[in-house]
């Protein structure tokens, strides 16, 4: 139900929000915007790599980051590297899978069926 360059665009534009907000320290939140920065741009290049996305990062390699970011326990270049090395990343796996394409018909079979069953 999704698309590789949308997924690109959406999570990187998503990623550089947050990174405006980490840089004002929007409502004195930097961690929080800093962690949210991290956290979509892995979940871009998850998307993209495996087709999955993950809400739980337990098992992640980002996970004791976003931990840390979270705590407040960074340097600001320790945020934007880190986090324009996973933009690299996204931007890797779009390049190897730039063709997928949404896929509306299984949708549309869903929603008529939803709709014929519950039709009143």
């Amino acid at each position: 139900m999704w698309n590789s360059t949308d997924v690109k665009n959406a999570f990187i534009g998503y990623g550089l929000n947050q990174r405006k907000k980490f840089f004002s320290n929007q409502d004195n939140r930097a961690p929080k915007y800093a962690t949210a920065y991290l956290r979509v741009l892995y979940n871009a290049w998850e998307l993209l790599s495996t087709g999955t996305f993950s809400v739980n990062l337990v098992d992640s390699p980002v996970y004791d980051l976003c931990k840390r970011f979270k705590a407040g326990d960074y340097e600001i270049g320790e945020v934007i590297q880190h986090c324009f090395d996973w933009e690299t990343k996204v931007l890797l796996a779009y390049k190897q899978n730039p063709d997928k394409k949404t896929n509306m018909e299984p949708v549309n079979e869903f929603l008529l069926k939803i709709r014929k069953k519950f039709w009143v």
